[in-house]
């Protein structure tokens, strides 16, 4: 992958099926990577006003990186739902994270507040993913782990500090 000042963003506000096929190719056959989840997302879990935004990350002309976002007002947030186990960014093989992260991170300056949730932070790609953010000066982005479920036996994961981290500045 090249460097950061090369890497652009892209949005689209359009259906899944409107994304061109390379980043429609990022989708993947897990439930929450699946291109069927954020259609259902879309299509009944977004807040009242709410848009789906899908944040693409390019390298020259291949997507790297596809962001599924909710934005509403001037509120930016990760595309979940209160049954949303696990939210990721749609990564293509050997993206580098930390330069799709400060790409992600300069698009994510237009807003006061940028809301990740439903993350597994032990994930190998986050670490260097937020550092990037942090690189590109994102003032305020608040993660969080999944949520627990009714029923679930097993604790849910937690980030290292136990919950819910702003970054950067902790």
């Amino acid at each position: 992958m090249r460097s950061a000042p090369e890497l652009r963003v892209t949005t689209d506000e359009g259906g899944i099926n409107a994304l061109p096929a390379p980043v429609r190719a990022l989708f993947g056959a897990a439930l929450f990577d699946s291109a069927a989840w954020y259609r259902t997302c879309r299509a009944a879990g977004l807040p009242l006003g709410a848009r789906t935004v899908f944040v693409t990350v390019w390298d020259q002309n291949q997507p790297v990186a596809l962001l599924p976002m909710a934005v509403q007002r001037r509120r930016c947030a990760a595309l979940t739902t209160p049954y949303t186990c696990l939210w990721r960014p749609l990564l293509a093989p050997h993206a580098d994270a930390q330069a799709i992260g400060r790409a992600f991170g300069r698009w994510c300056r237009a807003w006061p507040s940028v809301h990740l949730d439903a993350l597994d932070l032990s994930e190998s790609y986050w670490a260097p993913l937020l550092a990037g953010c942090r690189e590109a000066g994102l003032a305020r982005l608040s993660v969080r782990p999944p949520r627990p479920h009714a029923g679930s036996r097993a604790p849910p994961r937690q980030a290292p500090d136990g919950g819910r981290r702003h970054i950067p500045g902790d």
